[in-house]
This record gives C-alpha cells, structure tokens and sequence, in this order.
C-alpha cells in the first residue's frame, strides 16, 4: 500500500488518506479508539476528536449504535406515542410536531426514517408499477396520480422528481406586480400575505430559504451607500480586486454591495 506522509505538526484526523480503511484512518498520534469513543465523555464521545469528515458516527459505530438505540427508547412513554409520532403517512417525518432537539423523526423513528430513505429504490416499485410511468412529471406534478396511497406518495417514491417540481415552482413564483418582497414579508402574516397564494403557488414553496437570502442580500444592498462611503469610490477595481478595502466591515461586502464590479474580477 502506498505509504503515507504525517508532517512533524500535531496530527488531525482529516490529514489521513482516504485510501486507508476509514476504521483505521480515525485514529492517528494520540487520537484513539479509547480516547474518542468513550461515552463517559458524552454522547459523542469526546468532541475534540471530530470534524467534519470524521465523525462519531463514522468512527465509533458501535457506541453510535449504543447512543441510537438509548436515545429511540426515550422517546415515547407509550407505544402509542411511538405509533402517533412515526407515522409517515402524516409525512416524511411523522408528524413533525413531535419533534424537538434531539428527538427528531431519524433518532425516534429510526425504522420508519430508513424505509423513507430507502422506499424509492424498491418498496414503492412491485407488480408491474414503475418509477419510469409513475414519477413521470410529464403526467403532472405529483406524476401519475393512479399510483400513489396514504403510504407510497409521490414525495416519498419520486424523491428526484419533487426537486424538479420545487425548483420549477420556485423558479416561477415571481411575475411583475407579485415579487417576493411584498408576498413572503412575515409582517402580514405567518405565511406572508395571503392574497398573493394559489394553488402549487403558496408560502412554502415560493419563499425558500433561497429565496429569503435574496432579500437580505437585496436589503443590505439598498444600505450600502451612506455619506461619503460611495459606490464609486468603494466598488473602484482599480484600487484592489476587491475594491477599497477600507469600506468593508460585515455585513457589508464588496460581492454584495457591488454585484456589477463582481462579475468582472470573477
């Protein structure tokens, strides 16, 4: 196996190549198994042990296990609750008003979140019923309607599909006259304003989390300008790929107050 290079540093889990069976990988120098998988520490062990590539999860799968499978049993009081709260025909997530920190759908429901996960590979496909016909949004926005129960919908069996159809909605929500910044501003409403709602056009699925990072940008765009601090002399190249440096202090930016100027140094 080809050999791999540790500088003199202090080494961290992410300096290890990925070729090395990830088991082995987690643990370089003073970082191991022992010491970054004791649950004395926590339920994740010891913290200082991870980042973003190498996770408690990924390298310590027994006690990831052991932590799952404590935490599922102190979900619910009752089997009862269990059956109320995982029930996916409520939705992908159960019913979401169960959940709270971290008791969530995946840590209490952890049958029923790998069946969602899982169900458009082979679950939702038997007898003759195809992804290919029955995910077909030429047919409609929720494909073939004939295929679809309480159960197998077409946000759990099409789950490509649905990014498809959310992003030609989002996409064509705003037409002159009904802009975003009018229809999502929550000060007229928990949905925003109502008026502005029909049909596969509603709150939810014209005012993304996209969407809403437009109009803060569109926001501080709109105070960039102030006094002297002006767009000629801010956004001026000439003085450095990202103009004067001396204007810029968060949430002010050369990318945002100066999108035009962007465009030519990117």
């Amino acid at each position: 196996a080809p050999a791999t290079t540790v500088s003199s540093a202090s080494p961290t889990l992410a300096s290890v190549t990925p070729a090395v069976a990830f088991s082995e990988a987690c643990w370089l120098g003073q970082l191991s198994a022992n010491a970054c998988c004791d649950l004395r520490k926590g339920l994740r062990g010891e913290t200082r042990c991870w980042d973003n590539q190498f996770t408690f999860e990924r390298c310590c799968p027994q006690e990831a296990a052991i932590v799952a499978t404590e935490l599922e049993k102190s979900c619910f009081a009752s089997s009862v609750g269990r059956q109320a709260c995982c029930d996916v025909r409520k939705g992908l997530q159960g019913d979401p008003a169960c959940w709270d920190g971290p008791f969530t759908f995946e840590a209490c429901c952890r049958a029923e979140a790998a069946f969602v996960k899982n169900a458009h590979k082979d679950a939702c496909w038997f007898g003759g019923v195809s992804s290919a016909s029955c995910c077909d949004i030429g047919r409609g926005l929720q494909g073939d309607t004939r295929c679809w129960d309480d159960v197998f919908t077409f946000e759990l069996c099409c789950p490509e599909e649905v990014v498809a159809v959310k992003t030609a909605i989002e996409d064509s929500c705003w037409i002159e006259g009904i802009s975003p910044k009018f229809c999502c501003d929550l000060r007229r409403g928990p949905k925003g304003d109502p008026a502005c709602w029909t049909g596969v056009y509603n709150f939810d699925s014209c005012c993304t989390p996209k969407v809403f990072k437009a109009l803060e940008m569109e926001t501080i765009r709109e105070t960039c300008w102030l006094g002297e601090i002006t767009h000629d002399m801010c956004c001026d190249i000439r003085k450095g790929p990202r103009g004067d440096p001396g204007c810029w202090s968060p949430p002010y930016d050369f990318q945002t107050c100066c999108p035009a100027e962007m465009e030519t140094v990117t």
